[in-house]
């Protein structure tokens, strides 16, 4: 809405009220502007100079009113974004629910980087806190334990971790993912012939090699720690795949390597008796009966 210009509104009055007579008997100009002076000072022209000037005071008014309002509805609306934040006061050591977590807009100024939104729920459920957190403030990535816990924290009792380098096996499924249950198998040569036996069953993977790792963490006790280790001395490994659904694990032998793979030495009854450089071989006495 533009102001008025109320001389000109003045002027367009006298010249809409001059009669057609009177601009054709001549003078109208200076009858014209008299006319104008006149009605200006007149009771009637002030009368009309006031209700303009008033309307556009109004105007004036009402613009800086909604200007102002304008400003201070951008000043007000302070881009904000998502978080999650904690629904109840959380204790340390407690593991997330989805009941303990809820969303809240805040400023995106205020928002650390640490912050997690709601898409990014499923790395917070199932998290343990590391820290205590109030009601309402935001989850911190900081404020949860790693997602991976050392490898001695996921070991069950009685068990122990055994690394197996890939370059020292002789076959490994390439597809072997943390918490796959596998077999173990030794290849050896034994008087000339070739053997292949297991050597232990339905073992768990609790670290996978991946595409750049070079080794496999498997969960064992201790008599399958050395039985492992004594194999890889003597014979090549092989790692199987078991079903998720075949959890079964016939017992194996325990004992010295030679007797877990069954290659007991046949006792030799004679004992070596030693002359100069040389040996002979003498039976053994048997006590006579009485």
């Amino acid at each position: 809405m533009a102001i008025l210009d109320w001389p000109a509104v003045l002027f367009w009055y006298v010249m809409t009220t001059e009669s057609s007579q009177t601009r054709a008997a001549g003078g109208f100009p200076w009858r014209l502007i008299g006319r104008y002076q006149s009605l200006m000072w007149s009771g009637r022209g002030v009368w009309v100079l006031a209700v303009i000037c008033g309307a556009g005071a109004a105007w004036a008014v009402q613009a800086h009113i909604e200007s102002k309002e304008r400003d201070l509805q951008r000043r007000n609306q302070v881009p904000t974004v998502a978080r999650v934040v904690a629904w109840a006061d959380l204790p340390a050591g407690h593991v997330l629910q989805v009941e303990d977590l809820a969303q809240r807009d805040i400023p995106t100024a205020w928002a650390s980087v640490q912050s997690l939104g709601p898409d990014d729920l499923e790395d917070v459920i199932g998290s343990r806190l590391r820290i205590a957190v109030p009601a309402g403030q935001p989850i911190l990535r900081a404020d949860l334990e790693d997602e991976q816990p050392a490898t001695s924290a996921r070991l069950a009792a009685g068990k122990r971790a055994l690394t197996l380098p890939l370059r020292e096996l002789a076959e490994a499924p390439p597809d072997m993912r943390e918490g796959d249950h596998l077999d173990i198998y030794v290849s050896l040569t034994h008087d000339d012939k070739r053997l292949t036996l297991p050597l232990l069953q339905n073992s768990r993977v609790l670290a996978a090699p991946g595409l750049q790792g070079g080794q496999v963490v498997l969960e064992v006790s201790s008599a399958d720690a050395v039985r492992i280790i004594a194999a890889r001395q003597v014979g090549a490994l092989t790692l199987a795949l078991r079903a998720p659904e075949d959890m079964t694990a016939p017992a194996l032998p325990a004992g010295e390597l030679s007797d877990i793979l069954g290659l007991q030495r046949q006792a030799n009854g004679a004992i070596p008796v030693l002359y100069g450089d040389g040996h002979q071989n003498l039976p053994i006495l048997m006590p006579e009966g009485p």
